[in-house]
């Protein structure tokens, strides 16, 4: 399985409503994890997955980077491989570098895709 990572809030275009830009951001993941499946691969999108399940979760865990990194660790530890989404803020986000971090650690393979 290749886990896709993947800045959500981080390097947002300015002059935009947040909500909408971070629609847009998903579906620029959304369109990277379809690519990927179309080439063959099992692929798991923490974005892809979370952002649907946004409007069930409560809303501390909802800002609880600490809850979704604990729900990310838990496929990223199952996946043979992390592929990070070069999209703008990929290098700033916190948990995109957690989750490189990780995949080394466990030594994963670890590619990057352009958007």
């Amino acid at each position: 399985m290749i886990y896709l990572a993947a800045p959500y809030s981080t390097g947002l275009p300015e002059g935009m409503e947040p909500a909408e830009a971070m629609r847009q951001r998903a579906d620029l993941i959304n369109k990277a994890a379809a690519q990927l499946m179309e080439e063959g691969h099992i692929v798991y999108s923490p974005i892809s997955h979370g952002v649907s399940l946004e409007a069930h979760v409560s809303a501390d865990n909802l800002k609880s980077h600490d809850f979704w990194m604990n729900h990310c660790f838990g496929m990223l530890d199952r996946a043979r491989q992390l592929c990070v989404l070069r999209i703008p803020g990929w290098e700033a986000s916190r948990g995109v570098q957690m989750e490189i971090n990780r995949a080394r650690r466990n030594g994963l393979l670890v590619t990057y895709m352009e958007a």
